[in-house]
């Protein structure tokens, strides 16, 4: 379960192992792999990891070394969570199912023309500042020293 190595990181100087019983459920970390290609991430998109394990239990035979999601139905702006993933019988994930797993993220030129047409909006509606709608605001002389 644990390996301590030597300063170099060349020798091994301890190890902890665990007895697994076959009939009762242990909880394990297993790894996350995506599988094929996200339509999302054809059209231009990341697909964006946040999450590269999750924790399970169930009985050893049941337990999977890796859980594999094809992803290939994600769409840009798709998520997909604990909650989506598929688990062989027996196996209980324990994370939260809310927590994303998977994100088609839009490109990052996308991401621009998004924020400047926004800024654009707002730089429209609001009023300058120390402004009231309807008055306008004098620019102050500064006296020089």
């Amino acid at each position: 379960k644990q390996i301590q190595r030597d300063y170099l990181g060349t020798d091994i100087i301890h190890l902890d192992f665990y007895r697994i019983y076959k009939d009762k459920d242990i909880h394990v970390s297993i790894p996350i792999v995506a599988v094929n290609r996200a339509k999302g991430e054809i059209e231009g998109g990341v697909l964006d990891q946040s999450m590269f394990s999750v924790e399970v239990s169930g009985l050893p035979v049941n337990v999977p070394p890796v859980l594999e999601v094809d992803v290939s139905n994600l769409e840009i702006g798709d998520n997909y969570t604990i909650g989506d993933l598929e688990t062989p019988e027996g196996v209980k994930l324990l994370d939260s199912p809310d927590r994303v797993v998977f994100t088609v993220v839009p490109p990052k030129g996308m991401e621009i023309e998004e924020e400047v047409v926004a800024e654009e909006v707002e730089e429209e509606e609001a009023p300058a500042e120390g402004e009231e709608e309807g008055e306008k605001v004098e620019p102050s002389e500064e006296s020089t020293t």
